[in-house]
């Protein structure tokens, strides 16, 4: 999507909709742990830690977990996005074993 002002391109917009559900929390390596049927919740202490599970999430780069909050990139994507110098994103880094 471009962003015109006074009939001039000066943005271009994209728009990613993430449709991919998948279970991919690595609940047992998780600060603080998260039982079988439970969501991830974060203690706020400053020691949280959201993990990953990369053969659960495959060869997809994109997802909503179902034992957490959020929007998922693999690290490859998130990489590459950067590298592309993509701004505006508001991505967070999370571990991926």
């Amino acid at each position: 999507m471009q962003v015109e002002q006074r009939g001039k391109v000066i943005a271009e917009r994209y728009i990613f909709y993430i449709c991919n559900r998948l279970d991919t929390l690595a609940k047992d390596l998780c600060v603080p742990p998260v039982a079988d049927s439970a969501k991830y919740m974060p203690a706020y202490d400053g020691n949280d830690r959201r993990v990953y599970d990369s053969h659960r999430i495959g060869p997809r780069h994109a997802w909503r977990d179902r034992a957490s909050i959020g929007r998922m990139v693999s690290n490859d994507l998130f990489d590459a996005l950067q590298k592309a110098d993509f701004t505006g994103l508001g991505f967070t880094k999370y571990y991926q074993i």
